[in-house]
This record gives C-alpha cells, sequence and structure tokens, in this order.
C-alpha cells in the first residue's frame, strides 16, 4: 500500500501530461522508484535484533544499523527484569526509539516482551524479543553462575 501510492500518482500524473517525451521520463521514475523500493523492502528483510547475556553483561546489537554490539555490563546495572509492554503506547513503534524525558532508549523489532535494564547512571534499555523464556533461562543461569562465583571467591 505505502509503495502504491507514489505509483498511482506517477502514472496519473504522465496519463494527464502533454508532453510526448515524458513517457521515458515515467519510465525512469518507475524505475527509480522500484529500485528504492527493493532497496528498502530488502533492508527489512535482513534487520534483526540480537541480544547475548554472558556472565560480563548484556550485548545488543540492531542489524545492520550497528556494526557491532552495544554492551552493558553488570557492574554497571542497578536493575533488570523481563516485562510486558507496548512498543506502540510506550515508544510510538518499532525500531530503535529514544525518549529523552525518561532517558530511555527502546530496541525493538516485533513482539510485546523486553529486558528492561536500569543502569546506575538512571538511563534505562528496553530490549525486545520474542522469546521472553528463552530470555528468562539465559538471566537464570547468568545468576546461577555468578551465586557461584561468589560463593567460590568467599
Amino acid at each position: 500500500m505505502a509503495f502504491g501510492i507514489p505509483l498511482i500518482s506517477l502514472i496519473k500524473q504522465w496519463v494527464q501530461s502533454n508532453n510526448p517525451t515524458s513517457g521515458k521520463e515515467l519510465i525512469m521514475s518507475i524505475l527509480i522508484f522500484l529500485a528504492l523500493a527493493v532497496i528498502f523492502v530488502s533492508l527489512f528483510i535482513i534487520m534483526r535484533l540480537e541480544t547475548v547475556i554472558t556472565t560480563d553483561g548484556v550485548s545488543v546489537r540492531f542489524f545492520p544499523i550497528h556494526r557491532s554490539f552495544r554492551n552493558y555490563r553488570w557492574e554497571d546495572i542497578a536493575t533488570y527484569s523481563v516485562k510486558k509492554y507496548s512498543p506502540l503506547k510506550e515508544f510510538g513503534g518499532w525500531g530503535i526509539r529514544f525518549r529523552i524525558a525518561r532517558s530511555a532508549i527502546a530496541y525493538s523489532i516485533s513482539g510485546n516482551h523486553g529486558l528492561q535494564l536500569e543502569l546506575k547512571k538512571g538511563k534505562r534499555i528496553l530490549i525486545g524479543t520474542k522469546k521472553q523464556y528463552e530470555m528468562e533461562q539465559a538471566l537464570k543461569k547468568v545468576e546461577q553462575i555468578k551465586n557461584r562465583n561468589q560463593l567460590n571467591i568467599m
């Protein structure tokens, strides 16, 4: 639908035009439009949100926008929880979203669950997931390993 409106507008403009050379311009405009549409759709196909949870912290990458992971170390994280949220209501949609007033950033592609990190400096990061159960299990496993390591130190 989003691509159809500009295309219909181009064709309508060509039909209403009295200029005989406008046929070449129309074809060129359509080719450029289709090329841009293919690039745009391809970007959405390859876009993915990658989250890695380790004993060092949480890393997130919104590919292809981020080339490398953004790392949040456990010692910089005050609290964390897996929660249900509304991407549209809380952040105005999906993608990389900022809420300056609340010092928050959200990484979301689809779904309505995410890992909420609250950093010691006050910043909040929400990392969306469609795999809520797997994320909770990874966090429990890291918690167990961290607790085991603390017991071995004492």
